[in-house]
């Protein structure tokens, strides 16, 4: 009787880290929120605002082009916004998108998500809408905060150069033109990070 010899397999384990990816908090300890201006873009309807969620610095931490963006969890909330410094409330989409970058300037293009073919795209990792109250003139400089949403995406996307995953803001508005233009929130983001197998 013969007997086969036994060689155990190898297990590869690839790196898994959570890493901070944005905090709406500013951190000296005087404010517990940041305010974003919504920018109306020529050609399009309302405003966006694309805050990056992986840096090129965490790119290269974490492998470099190909690494994967397994969670998304945090909490976001809405203090309130503004159109040209007067308070004005509205409904807001908040989203995760990802989306290619221009190699040159580093724009990306606008996807509105009051659009129902633009809001029914793949590259949509997360999205819902969001009442934004009027800012008040007197803003306290700790909380109430008005409006909340915990996030918890589970995704497999690969992140390369100019091929980002970005937290959006977005305000409804006719072409070239925005109901709001800054929203002012609080909270922080974090993400899990794969290496590159």
């Amino acid at each position: 009787m013969r007997f086969r010899s036994y060689k155990p397999r190898r297990s590869f384990k690839r790196s898994v880290n959570w890493i901070d990816s944005l905090t709406f908090t500013e951190t000296n300890g005087t404010l517990d929120r940041t305010a974003y201006t919504m920018t109306p873009i020529a050609g399009t309807n309302g405003a966006q605002v694309f805050l990056q969620l992986i840096n090129n610095q965490n790119l290269a931490e974490h492998g470099g082009e190909d690494c994967v963006v397994s969670r998304i969890v945090g909490d976001v909330h809405i203090i309130g916004g503004r159109l040209n410094g007067t308070p004005t409330s509205a409904f807001v989409h908040v989203s995760i998108i990802q989306k290619e970058s221009n190699a040159t300037t580093g724009n990306v293009e606008p996807q509105n998500m009051f659009d129902a073919l633009a809001s029914g795209q793949d590259n949509i990792l997360y999205d819902t809408t969001l009442w934004c109250p009027a800012l008040p003139v007197a803003v306290p400089a700790a909380q109430p905060w008005p409006v909340s949403v915990h996030i918890d995406v589970r995704v497999s996307r690969k992140i390369q150069n100019e091929n980002y995953l970005y937290f959006v803001f977005g305000s409804a508005g006719g072409a070239a033109a925005t109901i709001i233009n800054e929203i002012t929130v609080a909270g922080a983001l974090r993400i899990l990070v794969k290496r590159p197998r």
